[in-house]
């Protein structure tokens, strides 16, 4: 899908329509531009709807060069897919771990983007955006900028996610009835019709700056498409699949779904129902040639729609909120269940509970021995949520007003230690949780992990958080041949 894009360098006025492509494979390719005119064409799935106009028919060809190795972050892997397996992979046959940030979800609420104002969101939030000022001394020379330094706080701030090894973040692109309400892909924030229908070109072009360097920096872009607040739910065309949504979606998927490492996520702590699930994810899909994995969001460990979507086709990651304490029994559940029904899910844990506390300063160290490891040796993926704190100077910011990564060092370089130690030592794509193996070790911190591969090759991969055994500590591994 195409779009209008002003003068194509980021201004609303221009005769530009410009469609994003990132190719699969190397070679010589060809192509032919339809461009049509009607009631709705934009939002219709009918290649023929409208009529005929201006440049439909138009052609021509190009060559795509091999991918260069040598290019930064995902730009040199290829595109992150899943491919029926519980880890997504690059085209270059590497497979992916996420160890990311879920906060602040208002990342895209920065004042130096434009047309970007808090439309009085709730406590602790309220009239307020971000700068991450504390992130501008990590901008370098040759990053993306605008305006008058405009870009340096949020650019800087994912050098630095990247240099401790973050390589995901999750956000929304538009909370307006929401918690922030500073977030919104619109020209105006009114809502309703015409306002939900009339895209701001400056300000997307200006994110879309932001996301070319996150995967230049290893990051993925984690949308998630809508709040669970009721007034965010509804804000298009009352919570169903109509005219502003599927503008809204068509809009999201040509002007940034060519990114290579990206998940669309329906909705944030989802209320709507299964139908209304499979009816967005579909016409998602039909709209994203490149498949992009496509989840939902629970509520704290309440899965009432994931037996429903189990085996759907259109479904290829779970999105979990949980207590820390089963984090590691929910990943091996659903992995287990997925695996059986066919279509096995990737494993994502996207927000730790309680609100209250979240990952802060001060309890890396717990979560590390209560949840990471946990996860990791389970066979999952992790990104943290931040708590629901006031805004700095008088706290270290959370869910909506983190302004300083800094304040959660501590995780980032323990989650970093931990995931390069699973890539660099363990085949952990083939491998599966099993903890049976395990006995003699305390029950503190939900107690041992063990991470196995069976077969030919036998292998066995052991965390004790608690390393203070209860009886003999002892992994059976009968069966093994050494």
């Amino acid at each position: 899908p195409g779009f209008f894009d002003g003068d194509g360098q980021g201004a609303g006025d221009g005769a530009v329509w410009r469609v994003r492509f990132s190719p699969g494979e190397a070679g010589l390719w060809h192509y032919l531009a339809a461009f049509r005119s009607g009631d709705e064409v934009a939002v219709s799935l009918d290649p023929g709807a409208g009529t005929a106009s201006d440049f439909n028919g138009s052609g021509g060809a190009f060559t795509v060069e091999p991918e260069d190795p040598g290019a930064p972050g995902f730009l040199s892997r290829g595109r992150l897919r899943w491919d029926g397996a519980h880890y997504l992979r690059f085209d270059d046959g590497s497979y992916w771990i996420k160890g990311g940030t879920d906060s602040p979800e208002n990342f895209l609420a920065y004042a130096g983007f434009d047309n970007t104002v808090d439309q009085g969101g709730l406590p602790p939030g309220g009239d307020f955006l971000h700068e991450y000022a504390p992130h501008r001394v990590d901008w370098n020379p040759g990053d993306p900028d605008w305006g008058e330094q405009a870009g340096r706080g949020i650019i800087g701030a994912l050098n630095y996610l990247n240099r401790f090894g973050v390589n995901s973040i999750y956000f929304l692109p538009l909370n307006l009835g929401g918690d922030g309400q500073d977030v919104y892909p619109f020209i105006s924030p009114a809502g309703g019709s015409p306002a939900n229908l009339q895209y701001d070109i400056s300000k997307l072009w200006q994110w879309n700056r932001v996301f070319e360097h996150a995967q230049e920096r290893a990051i993925a872009l984690h949308f998630v498409l809508n709040e669970t607040e009721g007034p965010n739910e509804n804000w298009l065309d009352n919570g169903t699949l109509g005219l502003q949504r599927r503008l809204y979606y068509r809009e999201l998927v040509a002007r940034f779904g060519h990114h290579l490492a990206l998940k669309w996520n329906l909705s944030e702590e989802n209320d709507y129902s299964v139908d209304q699930l499979r009816d967005f994810a579909s016409f998602i899909q039909a709209q994203d040639p490149d498949a992009h994995p496509i989840a939902v969001h629970t509520k704290p460990n309440n899965f009432r729609d994931y037996d429903d979507l189990l085996g759907d086709s259109r479904f290829s990651a779970t999105s979990i909120q949980y207590n820390p304490d089963l984090a590691g029994d929910h990943v091996e559940n659903w992995r287990a269940q997925s695996a059986q029904s066919g279509r096995p899910w990737v494993l994502d844990m996207d927000e730790n509970n309680p609100a209250g506390s979240g990952l802060n300063d001060s309890n890396a160290d717990d979560l590390r021995k209560r949840v990471l490891y946990d996860v990791f040796f389970s066979g999952g993926n992790i990104e943290w949520y931040a708590g629901y704190f006031p805004r700095p100077p008088a706290n270290i910011g959370g869910d909506i007003t983190l302004e300083d990564f800094r304040t959660r060092e501590a995780m980032w370089e323990m989650m970093r230690c931990a995931r390069e130690l699973i890539e660099q030592e363990l085949p952990f794509w083939q491998m599966q949780p099993d903890d049976d193996r395990l006995s003699g070790e305390s029950n503190a911190f939900g107690g041992g992990e063990v991470f196995s591969l069976s077969g030919v090759q036998e292998l066995h991969a052991v965390y004790l958080p608690d390393a203070s055994p209860s009886g003999e500590l002892s992994v059976d591994v009968s069966g093994a041949s050494y």
